[in-house]
């Protein structure tokens, strides 16, 4: 996830941008004309869901693309997938304390959304700025999360991969292309390996993929 640093400043714009970073888009799958759904005002179509899946077809694409060069032997997957429900449990410690932050705002955001619909009285300032605050905090939590999964990634490659499939890590990502804000030219072999691990190996999808691509290694 992004850091929200950059929402800093104007707590209503901040609130829109840190949702907009925080949540994950629900998958359409209403299976009526084009409607709008009362949660998050998404547009369905009569085949959403099919090009949902299409869609997640195509990422697992990408991720194959990226796993398969790996090579990986049938004893190499076990430490792997180790690590990554090691992830699972730290991203699942971490959505838990913004599940119990979320949870102490919620009277006060429901009252100020019912009394915005029902009297027209705006959002108290004070109660934005404090929403704001907290989805920042949310923001760097998840980034130091992410950083330390992607630690606890590095050190199970090292310990399983061969010189060579960590070159293969090395050298198949353009960091530069996929994120602007770095410069790969001041990147190391480690840090692009780690970009590997967080965009290849942190992908939620890449766990079942491993599990799959395991039965026919060798």
């Amino acid at each position: 996830m992004k850091n929200l640093r950059p929402f800093i400043g104007n707590p209503r714009i901040g609130i829109c941008l840190a949702l907009g970073l925080l949540m994950s888009v629900g998958v359409a799958n209403a299976d009526t004309a084009p409607a709008v759904t009362a949660a998050q005002g998404q547009v369905t179509t009569l085949n959403g869901a099919k090009s949902d899946a299409i869609l997640l077809k195509i990422r697992q694409i990408d991720m194959l693309n990226q796993l398969l060069p790996l090579g990986m032997k049938k004893s190499q997957y076990d430490p792997m997938l180790a690590a990554i429900e090691k992830c699972r449990a730290n991203e699942k410690k971490i959505k838990g304390m913004e599940d119990d932050d979320l949870a102490k705002l919620d009277i006060d955001i429901d009252s100020a959304v019912t009394n915005a619909l029902d009297k027209g009285i705006y959002p108290p300032h004070a109660m934005e700025v404090k929403a704001a605050n907290l989805l920042n905090a949310m923001g760097v939590r998840r980034t130091f999360a992410i950083n330390e999964n992607v630690d606890t990634l590095y050190e199970a490659a090292k310990k399983t991969f061969d010189e060579g499939q960590m070159t293969v890590m090395e050298k198949s990502l353009d960091a530069e292309k996929m994120d602007p804000s770095v410069k790969k030219d001041s990147m190391d072999k480690p840090a692009k390996i780690k970009f590997f691990l967080r965009q290849i190996f942190l992908d939620p999808l890449t766990y079942d993929l491993l599990i799959k691509l395991q039965k026919n290694a060798s």
